[in-house]
């Protein structure tokens, strides 16, 4: 007899066996009953497991306190924006790494806010306290459960500014800010601009602590430390500070050009052919005016010098500054040096014979120095000579 056949003879068996005994009918009917009843239990006990919110925030919690920051990521609500370089898993788990709470110290608790509803839940880890809302996306899977999102709150900050000089580069966290992470901005009308700084606007960054860098070609690298949140999102760097050594390099320059304009003007050379010959732009008005002074203390009506020498150079520099007109880095250098000089000069008694003399005295040349188009340019230039031979 097959295996098929004998398994229908024992259910027409047990269907006989029932109609011969009420009693055990009644008794199969209420274990039908009971098994019908603990299976719907079983699924609402189910179904509402798994669609309770707290669970959710409970299971988010937990990957957040044993540092799954990968899995924690995942339960956040979708980026409808996409995710950049200052919105995803990498910053998110920086950030939460400082906020200390992959710690058995880290407490969750759930309460409802009177603004927000139910389905708030805070965790709070002592140093930080992280709080979420949890909602439905109106989906479902299975068609039973629902799905859920997790809403950090004050946990994103919009429209952070950041402004820095224009010939600087900036970055956060390292990752450099330009067209692809920021919009750049030399007129900003949301935050205020010197002449000289530009503003780098991020849509959107993940609230927490930031480095900032600011850095340039001749300039020290700038770094401070901030805390990017939802109130306090405006970052305004300082005012750049030269590599050491720039000012003493331009400065060890200068005692050749001042040498170089002394000959010119002993040759009696114009200011145009003087400037060129010391490698420097052409004069402006003052600075011409300026060179012909220098060209008058070097000639002699009644007489000529027959050694002039200039030593002891020493510079010094206040610092600098950003043009407010042109948006430039300028600093001021001032050349201190000794003149000495010999020089022949008719006798004004007899006017019959020359006399020597030899003087010494203090010169001194005030200029400024413009960074400009990756090189450093010498302008508004006055010179005192400290010759006196008259």
């Amino acid at each position: 007899m097959s295996e098929k056949q004998e398994n229908g003879m024992q259910n027409q068996s047990v269907q006989n066996e029932k109609k011969r005994n009420p009693g055990l009918r009644l008794v199969i009917f209420l274990l039908e009953l009971i098994v019908l009843i603990a299976g719907i239990a079983g699924s609402a006990i189910m179904i509402k497991h798994y669609n309770d919110p707290k669970r959710v925030a409970d299971q988010y919690f937990s990957a957040l306190k044993e540092g799954d920051y990968a899995t924690a990521y995942s339960y956040l609500q979708p980026q409808e924006a996409g995710e950049s370089d200052f919105v995803n898993v990498n910053v998110y788990a920086a950030v939460m790494e400082k906020y200390g709470f992959a710690d058995e110290a880290a407490d969750a608790v759930g309460r409802t806010d009177e603004q927000l509803g139910e389905g708030v839940y805070v965790l709070d880890a002592g140093r930080g306290a992280h709080t979420v809302q949890v909602l439905e996306t109106g989906k479902k899977r299975l068609f039973f459960f629902k799905e859920y999102e997790v809403c950090p709150l004050d946990f994103y900050a919009e429209d952070v500014y950041i402004t820095a000089p224009k010939m600087m580069t900036v970055s956060v966290n390292g990752i450099t800010l330009n067209e692809s992470n920021s919009t750049r901005d030399d007129d900003s009308t949301e935050v205020y601009l010197n002449a000289y700084e530009t503003a780098y606007r991020i849509d959107r960054m993940i609230a927490g602590d930031y480095r900032i860098q600011v850095s340039g070609d001749v300039f020290q690298t700038y770094t401070e430390d901030v805390t990017v949140n939802t109130y306090y999102n405006v970052f305004v760097m300082d005012l750049p500070v030269l590599q050491e050594g720039t000012m003493d390099q331009i400065a060890g320059k200068v005692p050749e050009i001042v040498k170089s304009l002394y000959q010119s003007a002993l040759n009696g050379e114009d200011a145009q052919t003087a400037f060129a010959a010391a490698g420097l732009q052409a004069p402006t008005e003052g600075e011409q005016s300026c060179y012909d002074g220098l060209v008058e203390d070097l000639t002699i009506d009644d007489g000529y010098f027959t050694r002039l020498e200039l030593a002891d150079f020493e510079a010094s520099s206040y610092g600098g500054w950003f043009d407010w007109d042109t948006g430039e880095y300028r600093n001021d250098i001032t050349l201190g040096y000794t003149t000495s000089y010999d020089y022949d000069v008719l006798d004004w008694w007899t006017e019959s014979y020359y006399e020597s003399k030899e003087e010494s005295y203090n010169g001194y040349f005030d200029c400024e120095v413009v960074y400009r188009n990756g090189e450093w340019v010498i302008e508004d230039i006055y010179l005192n000579s400290g010759v006196y031979a008259w």
